[in-house]
């Protein structure tokens, strides 16, 4: 019979101690991967797994005191391509790269885009880029194509495997110059919102906000609350399935004080006075060798309802800052005027009357 003598003692003692230290290792780093590290593999698992799809919100409309449009919500369509959707055939993919640019003027491929004199990215670039980053994400190879081209596309969907139209929405002001210093307008987004919409999913280039006038001020009412939703995927990136939808809340719609009507005959008020002004001057510097003074291009119309603290004109063609106390002494109508300077007509909150109105941008 074997001698078992050597496996006792201290070494028998030394190598269950050895084990015991690799169990407690073992069972100190599954706590710290399972319960204290638990919530940050769980994020990084769902990041993985999970695709959250932004949903634009309708901007709310903005109206005169008669409700009359001062700005709307109008339609664009971008032609998007699922590259995972494409045709595998290069024949058969070429064939929609070529009915897509003959309604959008796209250059279909790489030798195309070659032969123009102004570049400009071929749709098979733009597709061949998306396919190498996410196949199943679709890209936008035209944007802001016209109506007719869009229901072209979208009668013909079944022949074009992969593509698709999408509608987004963008500004239009009728009333134009007229109450575009009390409007304002919108522009592209900041680089710092720009960033954070690219976290969340939505592309900047389509996104807008408020630069100057009532867009600007209420951009927080007019914009609304954006939607998403939650989707599971795989590695490629195709959806799964669908976990959770949350709508996007509508902006709410405006309306102002001021009158388009009124607007208009201050405008053409204030062009003839200052046109008669001009021609009155002009008389003046024949007569005399010193040019005459005067502020003979510059003023402004600015009409104020004591009453009902309204401000249903201001208008404002170039303003003279020498007549300021002559003609606007008081304090409030002065501030009027420095904000009528600038070309905001929101400095004056007796001048807005805010209307919350739900229909947003589908009014």
């Amino acid at each position: 019979m074997r001698d078992l003598s050597t496996f006792q003692g201290w070494r028998l003692t030394f190598f269950q101690g050895v084990l015991v230290a690799v169990f407690a290792i073992f069972a100190i780093r599954m706590y710290d991967l399972q319960i204290d590290r638990q919530a940050d593999f769980q994020a990084a698992a769902d990041d993985n797994r999970l695709s959250i799809l932004p949903l634009a919100a309708d901007r709310g409309v903005i109206y005169d005191r008669n409700n009359v449009l001062l700005a709307r919500n109008a339609p664009a369509y971008v032609v998007e391509i699922t590259p995972a959707a494409l045709p595998s055939d290069t024949a058969g993919r070429y064939e929609i790269y070529n009915r897509i640019s003959a309604l959008t003027g796209v250059p279909p491929t790489f030798a195309a885009e070659q032969q123009g004199t102004v570049f400009v990215r071929s749709i098979e670039r733009i597709v061949k880029e998306g396919e190498g980053i996410a196949p199943f994400t679709p890209v936008a190879v035209a944007t802001d194509i016209d109506r007719q081209a869009a229901v072209r596309l979208l009668e013909d969907r079944i022949s074009l495997p992969g593509v698709d139209v999408r509608t987004v929405a963008v500004r239009e002001y009728p009333t134009g110059e007229l109450t575009s210093h009390v409007v304002g307008y919108m522009g592209p987004v900041s680089a710092e919102v720009a960033e954070a919409l690219r976290e969340l999913g939505f592309d900047p280039r389509f996104e807008r906000e408020g630069y100057a006038g009532i867009e600007a001020y209420m951009e927080n009412v007019l914009a609304g609350e954006r939607g998403s939703i939650t989707r599971e995927i795989d590695v490629a990136g195709e959806v799964q399935r669908e976990l959770s939808v949350v709508p996007p809340t509508a902006g709410n719609s405006l309306r102002l004080t001021i009158d388009v009507d009124l607007q208009a005959a201050a405008q053409a008020a204030l062009t003839s006075m200052l046109d008669r002004l001009q021609r009155t001057v002009a008389v003046a510097r024949t007569r005399h060798p010193e040019p005459a003074r005067g502020c003979h291009r510059h003023g402004s119309a600015y009409w104020r309802n004591p009453r009902l603290s309204e401000l249903p004109v201001l208008r404002q063609h170039t303003l003279c800052p020498r007549h300021r106390r002559r003609v606007l002494p008081d304090r409030s109508q002065r501030s009027a005027y420095a904000a009528a300077e600038q070309g905001i007509g929101i400095a004056v909150p007796a001048g807005i009357g805010v209307e919350a109105d739900h229909r947003g941008g589908r009014a």
